[in-house]
């Protein structure tokens, strides 16, 4: 009987052990791929509470640096949408309704500073700023800004230069839509405010 070379039964284990160092490295590097993939399918389009600066509108680089903290109606509203699902966007569905957000406030001129959209309530979330005036924004422009949602269950909030809320939208089970716009500006939005006392005439040449 002829006798083993010298050395071939460890050359054996080491060939035997690298392959296992391949696989289980194939295996890992699967794995992650596999996370990454229903990572980007599962998460929500915008991160809760950001601001996230866009040089979006005519007066983009003036504006976008105006920072809009989220206040109590849109908390509440945000605690109310997470649990509202009604066929849900695809990743894709949800990157195009963000796309005809910002062009639609770009059609009046206004600037993102935050937006969000919710894919599980097909809902959007956006906060606007505009160097207009608020009294000409809101006579010409809340009209085209809102046909683009087409959505029941929708945030706006618009903001002057100086980051005060002249015009907010937004709707909840229970609570209608809420319209939020000062007093003395109640006559700018076509069609007026829906009843009680009668605002001053919008100073709208």
């Amino acid at each position: 009987m002829a006798a083993a070379a010298p050395g071939f039964d460890p050359l054996i284990a080491e060939a035997k052990f690298r392959m296992r160092r391949r696989r289980v490295l194939l295996v890992s590097f699967l794995v992650l791929i596999g996370a990454a993939v229903l990572f980007l399918i599962l998460r929500p389009s915008g991160t809760p509470g950001t601001t996230r600066a866009t040089p979006h509108g005519a007066s983009g680089n003036q504006l976008a640096h105006i920072t809009v903290p989220v206040d109590g109606a849109e908390r509440t509203w945000r605690a109310w949408i997470k649990s509202v699902t009604n066929h849900p966007l695809t990743p894709s569905g949800a990157s195009k309704l963000e796309h005809r957000v910002k062009r639609a406030a770009d059609t009046t001129g206004a600037t993102v500073l935050r937006i969000r959209v919710w894919p599980r309530a097909r809902a959007a979330e956006v906060v606007l700023a505009t160097g207009t005036r608020p009294a000409e924004y809101l006579a010409h422009h809340p009209g085209s800004l809102l046909s683009v949602f087409l959505l029941r269950h929708s945030y706006v909030k618009v903001v002057d230069r100086r980051g005060s809320s002249f015009y907010e939208r937004y709707d909840i089970p229970g609570g209608g839509i809420t319209s939020r716009i000062p007093w003395r500006l109640g006559m700018c939005p076509p069609g007026g405010p829906p009843g009680g006392p009668s605002p001053p005439p919008c100073p709208v040449k």
